[in-house]
């Protein structure tokens, strides 16, 4: 029955965790620095390293702080795209081209990012695949929509169990895929959001 419960459990609540989120990090008095978004000098104590700061402490002896010039507009897209190319056993030579896509969804100051990541990719063994994640937040955070689409054409040989096959035992196999997973979070209080999943 404990089994019962807590594969339940897992199954149908998760929990946000702050990893390397400089707006939750406690300081020297206790205090919650995301309190701290309005006053800009003192959240500058609490400032986050990237590699190009390291990079520039390193070439330079007193470098000038870099500051974020970016005003995040809701409804407005801030998109990059960026072409790639890899090696696999499975793909052989491939060559993708791959975006991502962020928003706010309204003018609330505790509003999360919203973000869109898909890419095209196409290999030498003629594969062709298009993932597609996405991570929405309706307006006030009150809903958190999750997606994991996936469509996929990917020829590939198979060569059995075992250890003594040869290249001559291999046979290709037609894998075609279309998955659409979709999941609905509810907020009910910060960091606790249950919902369903299909």
């Amino acid at each position: 029955m404990l089994k019962l419960l807590l594969v339940f459990f897992l199954v149908f609540f998760s929990f946000a965790l702050h990893a390397q989120d400089g707006g939750f990090i406690n300081d020297s008095t206790g205090r919650d620095t995301s309190q701290l978004k309005n006053r800009p000098s003192e959240l500058l104590q609490h400032k986050q390293v990237d590699l190009i700061d390291l990079g520039n402490k390193i070439l330079y002896k007193h470098p000038s702080p870099r500051q974020d010039s970016i005003n995040m507009k809701p409804g407005r897209l801030y998109v990059s795209v960026l072409p790639s190319a890899q090696y696999t056993l499975q793909t052989g030579f491939a060559v993708s081209i791959g975006g991502n896509a962020a928003f706010y969804t309204s003018l609330s100051k505790d509003e999360n990012i919203s973000n869109v990541v898909s890419s095209l990719n196409y290999s030498q063994k003629k594969q062709f695949f298009i993932p597609l994640q996405a991570n929405i937040w309706t307006k006030g955070n009150e809903y958190n929509i999750q997606t994991d689409w996936n469509f996929a054409i990917f020829p590939q040989y198979t060569y059995g169990l075992g250890g003594f096959t040869t290249e001559i035992d291999g046979y290709p196999i037609d894998y075609n895929e279309l998955k659409f997973y979709q999941t609905l979070y509810k907020t009910i209080t910060r960091d606790f959001l249950p919902g369903p999943w299909i």
